[in-house]
């Protein structure tokens, strides 16, 4: 069967870096997606929780047994890898066939119908989307695939169906390699994570010679919606709260400049009934 994407980006370059993402079942899925990734891979072979102080709560992974011992940087356990989102993207557009994403192509409306037209030309059933430019599209199946603020979830108009804030601001940022803002050694072919009951940071490889971090604290979702809109007032309020956390957080933080943060109020919704 033919399958379209219908992307709202005008182009490939069109979005964001993007952060990284942690694929599980790497051989499995990759193998269904028919792409390779270990070349892009930013390897870790150890978690480790900490306290604020830098006292050891907890360690994990590879690197405590024999297996990853004599593993070379481009080689991958099999359990997952670390990746940019762009660079995932870019892997499956080079093996997708050519017309499958149609770009500039924003979704307007949609409408289900049910034995409409000969068949020769439709299905029994299908629906037909409009878009933002007024092009159509007739189809068996639409899958809204558009996330927690998903348009083809808006136009369902299912009864009592909300965003639900769960009272966390996330915060995520990227460090790169150079100068100053050196990858501290505590991240390098690792994951860790601070926590303090409250506040909570998560840092791994983004790419080999970059780190990128997320941290996660409660906030009222009014001033939440405000503080994410200005990053200097960001980064001072968890430098506040992490400022005096056990190094490398510190800086970590400062390092990472303002246009390599962003900040989110965290919401959820309802799972759907089948």
């Amino acid at each position: 069967f033919e399958v379209v994407v219908l992307e709202a980006d005008a182009d490939f370059d069109s979005r964001k870096q993007g952060y990284g993402l942690t694929i599980q079942g790497y051989s499995s899925t990759t193998q269904a997606l028919g792409i390779n990734l270990a070349e892009d891979d930013a390897p870790s072979t150890s978690h480790y929780t900490f306290s604020s102080e830098g006292h050891i709560l907890g360690f994990f992974g590879e690197a405590f047994g024999n297996k990853s011992k004599d593993r070379t940087e481009k080689q991958n356990s099999g359990r997952f890898i670390h990746i940019p989102r762009q660079k995932l993207r870019s892997r499956i557009l080079d093996e997708i066939r050519p017309g499958t994403i149609m770009w500039s192509s924003k979704l307007k409306s949609f409408a289900c119908w049910s034995g409409k037209g000969d068949s020769h030309t439709r299905n029994k059933n299908g629906v037909t989307v409009t878009l933002a430019d007024g092009r159509t599209l007739d189809a068996a199946l639409l899958v809204g695939s558009d996330g927690i603020f998903s348009s083809v979830r808006r136009q369902m108009d299912l009864p009592g169906d909300r965003l639900n804030y769960v009272g966390l601001v996330v915060v995520l940022g990227i460090v790169e390699d150079s100068g100053d803002a050196a990858v501290p050694p505590l991240v390098e072919r690792r994951i860790f994570e601070t926590v303090d009951g409250t506040t909570r940071i998560y840092a791994m490889p983004f790419t080999k010679m970059s780190t990128m971090w997320q941290l996660s604290f409660p906030y009222a979702e009014k001033a939440a919606r405000k503080l994410v809109k200005d990053p200097a007032a960001l980064k001072a309020e968890i430098l506040q709260r992490c400022g005096e956390w056990h190094e490398p957080i510190p800086d970590l933080i400062r390092n990472t400049p303002l246009d390599g943060m962003a900040g989110y109020p965290v919401y959820d919704r309802e799972l759907l009934a089948p």
